[in-house]
């Protein structure tokens, strides 16, 4: 099925933040670009497979996670719409994933294989820089994340996810959050309760 090109157009643009592509490269690339359908709950990725894929979330919402050795969940990311999605770590490393990336809404998506990705950026160095930005943000994200778990309590890391997270705050459950902020799902009520008084 081809790919409607106002969708094409959002996935270019969300990739020109990180760095500029050229005309060329971009139509090398759409023409690998496949439409996928995620349904709520279902996964995207899972740990233990080899990826394969990264991800253009065009609508829907996904939770980045891994299970603890209590086998509690542990929420890493959010992902929504006009963002990457990938087990990219484990793709550079030719690793198995080490964490799962599961729809929390019928989510569609635009998919191209890491392997491809890669191959392309070895002709169009924009590629390659989009690839090193992507990884930089990665990384950024990774250390905030550390930092202020960390370093924060768990109503100081509830304020942090609702600057982070405004848009879809509203779209998680309870337990997602509190999985997020590592904290229990009544732990988190104390802390609304608290904000609202």
């Amino acid at each position: 099925m081809a790919v409607d090109e106002g969708t094409l157009d959002e996935v270019r643009k969300a990739l020109n933040a990180f760095s500029p592509v050229t005309k060329k490269a971009w139509e090398e690339l759409s023409l690998r670009y496949r439409e996928r359908l995620v349904r709520a709950d279902e996964l995207f990725i899972r740990e233990g497979d080899a990826p394969s894929d990264i991800a253009f979330i065009v609508s829907g919402l996904f939770r980045v996670y891994y299970l603890a050795d209590s086998l509690d969940e542990r929420v890493m990311v959010f992902r929504a719409e006009g963002e990457l999605l990938a087990a990219y770590s484990a793709f550079l490393e030719n690793t198995p994933a080490r964490y799962s990336a599961q729809a929390l809404e019928d989510s569609r998506l635009l998919c191209i294989s890491l392997k491809d990705f890669v191959e392309l950026g070895a002709r169009h160095p924009c590629l390659q820089a989009v690839e090193a930005k992507y990884v930089r943000m990665l990384y950024l994200e990774k250390e905030k994340r550390e930092i202020e778990l960390l370093s924060k309590d768990a109503a100081n890391r509830y304020e942090l996810f609702l600057e982070r997270y405004p848009k879809i705050s509203g779209r998680l459950r309870q337990y997602h959050i509190a999985a997020y902020l590592g904290i229990t799902p009544v732990a988190l009520s104390r802390i609304r309760n608290r904000r609202v008084h």
